[in-house]
């Protein structure tokens, strides 16, 4: 039996073993690191709930503005379908020239986009009303509208519903008023104009203002939109010299002359609209204002 008590020399074995060296333990941070590491972190997590709270709301807006879009366009495509019937019924239109009425409308429409096509859909119910109640040509109500407001964008189309620059100058005026800047014969300068609290209320104001003026009367025999803003022009509305060119170029670019009437509009007494046949009888007995007796004396830029 081998003798257990036998010695090993395990020094090779104990040389060859390797060893892996012990981390010297970290030096603590000073105070200064301590806070410049805080300082930081602080600021890293600032950066990004800042960025999650401007991202929630940018992303917040655009789903509200594009809600807001469609319910603005859902009502102006009612209040043009509304409009629509109101004409038929008014003309007793067939539904063939109901269907043609829309789908000129529509013609129209597709010649704009974006923030131009609503302001076009918003304005062209109104426009109809005009045509039919105070005989003013649809291309020309809103062909003037898009060239004086740049498709309802001007600070005094947006907040003051006055889309065709009309200033509260005289004593025809005793509505609400607004001081603004502006350029007379090239000149920069403060002007008071009206205000008006709607849409509607402006293009109310606006056919009101041409109705009582009596050096306008001839163009209301005008069922064409560029001869009837031709012909206010020339009787003093705007002192522009190009300002029924440009008007025109707007209406072809727009078609707008497909909604003018081809011919005089009837004082109907349609039955089925006798409140409307009401309307127009008392639009057409508007009092004139006397014509001045002094052509130098006319208003110009739409005073």
């Amino acid at each position: 039996m081998r003798d257990m008590r036998t010695s090993y020399d395990l020094t090779k074995i104990i040389a060859m073993t390797a060893y892996q060296e012990t981390a010297p333990f970290p030096r603590p941070m000073s105070s200064f690191q301590l806070r410049k590491y805080l300082v930081i972190t602080n600021f890293c997590w600032l950066v990004g709930l800042i960025t999650i709270c401007y991202t929630t709301m940018a992303v917040a807006k655009f789903a509200w503005t594009q809600r807001a879009e469609r319910v603005a366009e859902a009502e102006h495509s009612q209040a043009l379908q509304d409009e629509i019937n109101r004409l038929a019924e008014l003309h007793q239109y067939t539904a063939a020239q109901t269907m043609q009425l829309a789908k000129t409308i529509q013609g129209v429409l597709d010649t704009t986009s974006g923030s131009q096509r609503r302001f076009m859909a918003s304005i062209l119910p109104e426009a109809l009303r005009l045509q039919t109640l105070y005989k003013i040509p649809v291309s020309a109500t809103i062909g003037m509208a898009i060239y004086e407001s740049g498709y309802g964008s001007s600070p005094l189309a947006k907040e003051n519903h006055n889309y065709f620059g009309m200033k509260a100058q005289g004593d025809d005026w005793e509505g609400d008023t607004v001081v603004r800047n502006t350029k007379d014969l090239g000149q920069r300068t403060l002007a008071s104009f009206r205000s008006f609290p709607d849409m509607k209320s402006g293009l109310e104001g606006y056919a009101t203002f041409l109705r009582t003026k009596d050096r306008y009367a001839k163009a209301f025999d005008l069922r064409s939109g560029p001869k009837f803003v031709e012909t206010i022009a020339r009787a003093g509305y705007c002192p522009d010299s190009n300002y029924a060119s440009s008007v025109a170029t707007i209406i072809n670019r727009h078609k707008l002359s497909t909604l003018d009437l081809p011919e005089e509009l009837p004082s109907t007494t349609n039955p089925t609209s006798p409140r409307l046949a009401a309307q127009l009888t008392e639009v057409d007995s508007l009092p004139l204002t006397a014509p001045s007796a002094n052509a130098t004396t006319l208003e110009t830029a739409r005073n």
